[in-house]
Protein backbone atom coordinates (compact mmCIF):
# COMPACT_ATOMS: atom_id res chain seq x y z
CA UNK A 1 0.00 0.00 0.00
CA UNK A 2 2.84 1.98 -0.20
CA UNK A 3 2.09 4.41 -3.29
CA UNK A 4 5.65 6.33 -3.61
CA UNK A 5 7.68 2.96 -3.34
CA UNK A 6 5.12 1.43 -6.01
CA UNK A 7 5.77 5.09 -7.95
CA UNK A 8 9.54 4.22 -8.09
CA UNK A 9 9.48 0.44 -8.92
CA UNK A 10 7.10 1.94 -12.08
CA UNK A 11 9.94 4.25 -13.11
CA UNK A 12 13.07 1.61 -12.51
CA UNK A 13 11.14 -0.90 -13.83
CA UNK A 14 7.90 -1.00 -15.57
CA UNK A 15 9.46 -0.32 -19.29
CA UNK A 16 12.11 -3.75 -18.99
CA UNK A 17 9.12 -5.68 -18.05
CA UNK A 18 6.89 -4.43 -20.89
CA UNK A 19 9.71 -5.16 -23.41
CA UNK A 20 10.20 -8.67 -21.46
CA UNK A 21 6.52 -9.38 -21.05
CA UNK A 22 6.91 -9.30 -17.29
CA UNK A 23 4.24 -9.10 -14.75
CA UNK A 24 4.58 -6.78 -11.59
CA UNK A 25 1.99 -6.92 -8.80
CA UNK A 26 3.40 -4.65 -5.77
CA UNK A 27 -0.65 -4.49 -4.42
CA UNK A 28 -1.95 -8.20 -4.04
CA UNK A 29 -3.92 -7.86 -1.09
CA UNK A 30 -6.83 -5.82 0.52
CA UNK A 31 -4.36 -3.29 -1.30
CA UNK A 32 -6.16 -3.13 -3.77
CA UNK A 33 -7.64 -6.34 -5.33
CA UNK A 34 -11.02 -6.03 -4.51
CA UNK A 35 -10.93 -2.52 -6.00
CA UNK A 36 -8.99 -2.82 -8.70
CA UNK A 37 -10.92 -6.30 -9.98
CA UNK A 38 -13.93 -4.86 -8.85
CA UNK A 39 -13.98 -2.23 -10.82
CA UNK A 40 -12.42 -4.01 -13.87
CA UNK A 41 -15.57 -6.39 -13.41
CA UNK A 42 -18.41 -3.36 -13.46
CA UNK A 43 -16.36 -2.18 -16.50
CA UNK A 44 -16.34 -5.41 -18.78
CA UNK A 45 -19.91 -5.66 -17.52
CA UNK A 46 -21.04 -2.34 -18.94
CA UNK A 47 -19.18 -3.38 -21.94
CA UNK A 48 -20.80 -6.42 -22.74
CA UNK A 49 -24.63 -5.18 -21.64
CA UNK A 50 -24.58 -1.96 -23.15
CA UNK A 51 -21.11 -1.91 -25.86
CA UNK A 52 -19.80 0.90 -24.29
CA UNK A 53 -16.82 1.85 -22.03
CA UNK A 54 -16.97 2.63 -18.24
CA UNK A 55 -16.97 6.30 -17.50
CA UNK A 56 -17.35 6.31 -14.01
CA UNK A 57 -17.22 4.07 -11.32
CA UNK A 58 -17.40 4.60 -6.86
CA UNK A 59 -17.04 1.82 -4.27
CA UNK A 60 -18.45 1.83 -0.91
CA UNK A 61 -16.55 -0.68 2.08
CA UNK A 62 -17.60 -1.09 5.28
CA UNK A 63 -14.87 -1.80 8.07
CA UNK A 64 -13.84 -3.31 11.47
CA UNK A 65 -11.05 -4.14 14.14
CA UNK A 66 -8.34 -2.49 15.17
CA UNK A 67 -4.80 -0.90 14.12
CA UNK A 68 -2.12 -2.05 12.63
CA UNK A 69 1.10 -2.36 13.32
CA UNK A 70 2.78 -2.21 10.43
CA UNK A 71 0.14 -0.21 8.28
CA UNK A 72 1.05 2.61 10.75
CA UNK A 73 4.70 2.24 10.78
CA UNK A 74 4.78 2.44 7.12
CA UNK A 75 2.66 6.06 6.98
CA UNK A 76 5.50 6.64 9.73
CA UNK A 77 8.06 6.21 7.82
CA UNK A 78 6.47 7.89 4.18
CA UNK A 79 6.24 11.05 6.33
CA UNK A 80 9.21 10.87 8.07
CA UNK A 81 11.36 10.58 4.45
CA UNK A 82 9.19 13.17 2.86
CA UNK A 83 7.18 10.82 0.80
CA UNK A 84 3.61 11.86 2.21
CA UNK A 85 4.09 14.78 0.04
CA UNK A 86 3.53 12.43 -3.25
CA UNK A 87 0.43 10.74 -1.66
CA UNK A 88 -1.94 14.35 -2.50
CA UNK A 89 -1.63 13.18 -6.35
CA UNK A 90 -4.38 11.09 -7.46
CA UNK A 91 -2.57 10.29 -10.48
CA UNK A 92 0.31 9.16 -8.81
CA UNK A 93 1.08 5.78 -10.31
CA UNK A 94 -0.59 6.69 -13.71
CA UNK A 95 1.81 6.31 -16.98
CA UNK A 96 3.17 9.73 -17.30
CA UNK A 97 1.24 10.63 -20.50
CA UNK A 98 -1.99 10.50 -18.60
CA UNK A 99 -0.90 12.44 -15.34
CA UNK A 100 -1.84 16.33 -17.11
CA UNK A 101 -5.89 15.72 -15.97
CA UNK A 102 -7.63 17.92 -13.62
CA UNK A 103 -6.84 16.55 -10.27
CA UNK A 104 -9.76 18.24 -8.94
CA UNK A 105 -12.26 16.27 -10.09
CA UNK A 106 -10.67 12.70 -8.68
CA UNK A 107 -8.75 14.18 -5.39
CA UNK A 108 -9.63 12.06 -2.05
CA UNK A 109 -12.56 13.35 -0.19
CA UNK A 110 -12.03 14.76 2.61
CA UNK A 111 -16.07 15.62 3.81
CA UNK A 112 -18.97 12.87 4.52
CA UNK A 113 -22.15 13.34 2.43
CA UNK A 114 -25.12 11.72 1.52
CA UNK A 115 -25.41 9.36 -1.11
CA UNK A 116 -28.47 9.12 -3.18
CA UNK A 117 -27.10 5.66 -5.07
CA UNK A 118 -26.02 4.29 -2.13
CA UNK A 119 -28.55 5.44 -0.10
CA UNK A 120 -26.08 5.54 2.91
CA UNK A 121 -24.15 8.78 4.75
CA UNK A 122 -20.75 7.73 3.55
CA UNK A 123 -16.79 9.52 3.95
CA UNK A 124 -13.51 9.62 3.20
CA UNK A 125 -12.28 5.69 3.60
CA UNK A 126 -7.99 5.72 4.72
CA UNK A 127 -7.39 3.01 2.10
CA UNK A 128 -8.61 5.09 -0.53
CA UNK A 129 -5.72 7.07 -1.48
CA UNK A 130 -3.94 4.04 -2.38
CA UNK A 131 -6.50 1.79 -3.45
CA UNK A 132 -7.90 4.90 -6.06
CA UNK A 133 -4.41 5.51 -7.76
CA UNK A 134 -4.20 1.32 -8.19
CA UNK A 135 -7.16 1.55 -9.86
CA UNK A 136 -6.56 4.82 -12.11
CA UNK A 137 -3.61 3.27 -13.05
CA UNK A 138 -4.95 -0.32 -14.46
CA UNK A 139 -7.45 2.15 -16.65
CA UNK A 140 -5.12 4.38 -17.98
CA UNK A 141 -2.99 1.04 -19.16
CA UNK A 142 -5.76 -0.79 -20.74
CA UNK A 143 -7.36 2.63 -22.22
CA UNK A 144 -3.59 3.46 -23.50
CA UNK A 145 -3.31 0.08 -25.30
CA UNK A 146 -6.34 0.08 -27.29
CA UNK A 147 -9.11 -2.18 -25.27
CA UNK A 148 -12.39 -0.47 -25.05
CA UNK A 149 -13.61 -1.47 -21.44
CA UNK A 150 -12.74 2.14 -19.85
CA UNK A 151 -12.78 5.67 -21.24
CA UNK A 152 -9.94 7.64 -21.28
CA UNK A 153 -11.25 9.85 -18.77
CA UNK A 154 -12.64 7.66 -16.52
CA UNK A 155 -13.09 8.67 -13.31
CA UNK A 156 -13.16 6.44 -9.84
CA UNK A 157 -13.57 7.01 -6.06
CA UNK A 158 -14.02 5.20 -2.75
CA UNK A 159 -15.73 5.64 0.05
CA UNK A 160 -16.32 3.95 3.65
CA UNK A 161 -20.47 3.37 4.13
CA UNK A 162 -22.06 4.47 7.68
CA UNK A 163 -25.74 3.91 6.67
CA UNK A 164 -29.07 5.58 7.08
CA UNK A 165 -30.38 8.19 9.58
CA UNK A 166 -28.68 10.89 11.76
CA UNK A 167 -26.72 8.72 13.88
CA UNK A 168 -24.92 7.40 11.20
CA UNK A 169 -24.67 10.78 9.59
CA UNK A 170 -23.05 11.76 12.93
CA UNK A 171 -20.64 8.97 13.14
CA UNK A 172 -19.58 9.94 9.22
CA UNK A 173 -18.99 13.58 9.75
CA UNK A 174 -17.26 12.07 13.44
CA UNK A 175 -14.42 9.78 11.35
CA UNK A 176 -13.66 12.27 8.83
CA UNK A 177 -12.72 15.09 11.27
CA UNK A 178 -10.65 12.48 13.20
CA UNK A 179 -8.89 11.23 10.20
CA UNK A 180 -8.44 15.17 9.36
CA UNK A 181 -6.83 15.83 12.94
CA UNK A 182 -4.93 12.92 12.99
CA UNK A 183 -3.11 13.35 9.82
CA UNK A 184 -2.54 17.01 10.90
CA UNK A 185 -0.75 16.21 13.72
CA UNK A 186 1.17 13.53 12.05
CA UNK A 187 2.86 16.50 10.78
CA UNK A 188 4.83 16.52 14.10
CA UNK A 189 7.57 14.83 14.95
CA UNK A 190 6.80 14.48 18.84
CA UNK A 191 2.98 13.32 17.80
CA UNK A 192 4.85 10.89 16.09
CA UNK A 193 7.27 9.34 18.50
CA UNK A 194 4.37 9.02 20.89
CA UNK A 195 2.24 7.14 18.27
CA UNK A 196 5.28 4.59 17.81
CA UNK A 197 5.36 3.75 21.29
CA UNK A 198 1.54 3.36 21.61
CA UNK A 199 0.90 1.19 18.97
CA UNK A 200 1.28 -2.20 17.80
CA UNK A 201 4.71 -3.51 16.52
CA UNK A 202 4.83 -4.10 13.12
CA UNK A 203 3.54 -7.68 12.86
CA UNK A 204 0.85 -6.97 15.41
CA UNK A 205 -2.97 -6.57 15.57
CA UNK A 206 -6.20 -7.93 14.40
CA UNK A 207 -5.83 -11.30 14.01
CA UNK A 208 -8.88 -11.09 11.01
Amino acid sequence: GETPWVRGLIDRHHAQAAKDGTRIIPCCGFDSVPSDLGTWLVAQAMQQQHGKPCVSVKACFSMRGGLNGGTLASALNMMESGQSKLLADPFLLNPAEDKKRNRLEQADPIAPHYDTDFDAWVGPFVMGPVNTRVVRRSAALLAGSGEKTYARDFCYQEYIRFGKGVFAGLMAAGMSLGMGAGQAAMLFKPVRRIARSLAPAPGEGPSI
